[in-house]
């Protein structure tokens, strides 16, 4: 929530709090952000953990002998990347379980309840709280330093130089809350000059108890930008099921011989992108800014399909931004891993013995992320690589790109499970080439029914008449084809009557994103209810 910290540090920083930032500006900020990145991880780690009391992470340093100092020595001498995985091989690591207070941490002798709060950032400005979306279990607290949106703004107005999208109208569907991203988007675009011509909201703007902090500071954001001759959008209700309208105004702009900029999260987008095709608007050559949820083969082809073009940055409520897409990709979710604030480092995750992928392992490098991470996992995976392109980024030096980023949260039932990534081709290319629909239309969910696990695949209504049987046989066919382990699943599922289908929209998270994968928690369940 707003507090009077941030009131009264805003009030005394009006002047300069939406300044629009130049590209010359932005540059020097990564760069210097960039080049000071060995002293701000030491800082970071001597000021947010040896000198923390209760921390997980000096519980586990202290338990296997290892100093500041020693820390230190290892940076200095071999690198940020090169001492993670020491620190990684002495067991000084925090599991997903562990990250989100679901499982005691028990390594090195030690063995002490973790709370979400543990893992707070000392060091952070602590300007409001705000909310993870929910997708991967539980809403996590977050705190928003609004020196990380400053950040993130420098690094936002690079990517739309390289981009050529730099001087589009921008169009936002984000909602103002649960979470800041609504804010957060707004401030970047003001921030770097292009305040956006529309706010649209999945969710309601009603004002209440949860609402309010970010009604009052939006409300800052629009006085203080008229000082710079900017004026902020009106907020506008857009449930999902009238995407049409946003689908609309893309079209109104593209006659106008104004293409859009349209900052969005990936199912939402679908979403436009399909009530286009079927209205028969012509939205091509739009811009479309995703995030939030992996940007896939399927939703791409619907992009394309419709003579767009769209990138999609990596950004997590707990570590900040952690990727902003390439300008010169090569691959569809290409993006630059943002090394001035984040460092990964991948251990093998072996989901079963067959099927092994190179988790993440995510370590704060500056002091305004929400939370500070020391070789945290974060239940991504995807490829790593080093290579130099052509785009403003790659120029600055941010030459680690990530692609085909991934969440292994799976759907885990009669003790076996199929990989996120076989059931996400599923429900995203699969099921609509043979039914019809796109992306959003289906969902797998996978629900506790008197004892029993359930998993259900979620067919939206809109898409009329469907066989049933036809579905579910198709379903089960293509997981029956993907390795030997997928086929004995598929088997005991259909002895079983595991797999059911169920007409309804899918599923949205409190942020609008529809997730292929839903799990619904029992209301007793450390998890919570639905995701």
């Amino acid at each position: 929530m707003l507090n009077t910290k941030t009131v009264w540090k805003l009030t005394r920083a009006a002047g300069s709090f939406l300044r629009p930032v130049s590209l010359s500006e932005a540059r020097e900020t990564l760069t210097r952000s960039l080049n000071t990145r060995d002293e701000s991880f030491l800082s970071l780690v001597q000021k947010g953990i040896y000198e923390k009391k209760n921390s997980p992470y000096k519980s586990l340093l202290d338990a296997a002998g290892i100093g500041f100092a020693d820390v230190s020595q290892l940076v200095r001498a071999k690198g940020i990347e090169p001492t993670l995985r020491y620190l990684y091989d002495q067991q000084i690591y925090i599991t997903l379980e562990e990250f989100k207070g679901l499982k005691r941490l028990r390594r090195l002798g030690v063995e002490i309840s973790v709370r979400d709060s543990d893992f707070d950032n000392p060091l952070a400005s602590n300007d409001f709280e705000s909310y993870t979306g929910g997708s991967t279990g539980v809403r996590r607290r977050v705190v928003v330093d609004v020196a990380e949106w400053q950040r993130q703004s420098a690094a936002q107005l690079i990517f739309l130089e390289g981009s050529g999208v730099r001087q589009r109208p921008v169009g936002l569907w984000r909602p103002l809350s649960p979470g800041s991203v609504g804010l957060e988007k707004v401030f970047v675009y003001t921030k770097i000059g292009m305040p956006p011509e529309r706010w649209f909201s999945q969710t309601p703007t009603k004002l209440n108890r949860e609402s309010w902090p970010y009604h009052g500071l939006r409300a800052y954001m629009t006085v203080t930008a008229r000082r710079w001759g900017l004026r902020q959008p009106k907020l506008e209700y857009i449930p999902l099921d009238q995407a049409v309208r946003v689908a609309q105004w893309l079209a109104k702009k593209n006659a106008q011989g104004q293409p859009a900029y349209m900052d969005t999260n990936v199912s939402s987008g679908a979403r436009v992108c399909l009530a286009a095709q079927e209205e028969k608007l012509d939205i091509s050559d739009t811009f479309f800014r995703f995030g939030s949820e992996p940007y896939t083969a399927g939703k791409a082809q619907l992009v394309t399909d419709l003579g767009c073009r769209a990138a999609c940055h990596y950004i997590a409520g707990e570590a900040g931004t952690i990727g902003v897409a390439c300008a010169d990709p090569q691959a569809i979710d290409d993006v630059h891993l943002m090394s001035d604030s984040i460092a990964i480092i991948q251990q093998p995750k072996f989901l079963d013995a067959a099927n092994p992928v190179d988790a993440f392992y995510v370590t704060s490098i500056r002091p305004s992320t929400s939370k500070l991470l020391l070789n945290v996992e974060y239940g991504d995976y995807g490829v790593i690589e080093s290579r130099r392109c052509g785009c403003p980024l790659g120029e600055i030096g941010f030459e680690q790109h990530i692609h085909t980023i991934r969440s292994y949260e799976k759907l885990t039932t009669e003790g076996n499970h199929f990989l996120g990534k076989h059931l996400i081709e599923l429900v995203e290319e699969v099921l609509p080439k043979k039914f019809g629909g796109g992306p959003t239309d289906f969902q797998l969910v996978e629900s506790e029914q008197d004892g029993l696990t359930r998993v259900s695949i979620f067919v939206h209504p809109r898409l009329g008449p469907v066989n049933e049987k036809s579905l579910l046989s198709a379903a089960h066919e293509f997981l029956s084809s993907r390795g030997e382990g997928e086929d004995l699943m598929s088997h005991i599922w259909q002895a079983g009557d595991t797999l059911e289908v169920v007409r309804r929209p899918p599923y949205a998270t409190a942020q609008s994103k529809i997730m292929p994968l839903q799990i619904i928690r029992q209301p007793d369940s450390p998890q919570g209810r639905a995701q």
